[in-house]
């Protein structure tokens, strides 16, 4: 099931979106040097690859039988998302800075519970929309950790999506505690990003206009 990075990297240099490659995007949207980059994309390439082999037999089967084609998608649908997560809207690119967790998911040398020896939450993951159907391209989204966790399988997009706020408020609330510099580059984020300068509950508690 495994590909590698290279035949990834070659693939998404022919995506060409309004004559802008999607390497190009992507590595813009995450705000990183080419290295740290090329170190995102081999992790990611990588992790998807994990998924595969674990949800092998929840995946659709153009997914499960052409495993590049399952890397392209996240990466295309992480350009559509904005790079944000699709219930809470955090944005990965500031995930490090908002939950200030600098080791992974933990509190000093204490693991928190199941972080996968803090190995998640870097990364937005892949969510099924109604969690008792397959993975496919129509019923994913990507998110982030905590909301991941705290959907689990219980609940569908529709009725998670009622009780997603607090955990808008909780990140916003956390930005609006960053120091100056950080805080700056996360409002100007959200101030040229609209699927969050329209968001009610980031524009009420950071008072954005």
């Amino acid at each position: 099931m495994g590909i590698r990075f290279s035949d990834l990297r070659n693939e998404l240099k022919k995506i060409k979106d309004n004559g802008n490659d999607y390497d190009s995007k992507l590595m813009n949207l995450l705000g990183m040097s080419e290295d740290e980059y090329e170190g995102w994309l081999k992790k990611r390439n990588q992790g998807l690859g994990s998924i595969q082999n674990q949800k092998k037999g929840y995946l659709c089967k153009t997914w499960k039988n052409k495993p590049i084609k399952f890397r392209l998608w996240y990466l295309k649908k992480y350009i559509k998302q904005s790079g944000l997560c699709e219930y809470c809207k955090v944005p990965q690119k500031f995930i490090r800075d908002i939950y200030n967790r600098r080791d992974g998911w933990r509190e000093g040398n204490k693991k928190t519970q199941d972080n996968k020896k803090g190995t998640r939450g870097w990364s937005l993951e892949i969510d099924r929309r109604k969690p008792k159907r397959n993975y496919t391209v129509q019923n994913c989204v990507l998110v982030c950790y905590p909301c991941n966790n705290a959907k689990s399988d219980v609940f569908a997009e529709e009725e998670f999506k009622k009780i997603r706020e607090p955990i808008t408020a909780v990140w916003a609330k956390k930005v609006a505690n960053l120091k100056n510099r950080k805080k700056r580059k996360v409002l100007e984020f959200i101030k040229n990003t609209k699927k969050l300068k329209s968001d009610k509950t980031i524009k009420d508690i950071l008072k954005l206009k």
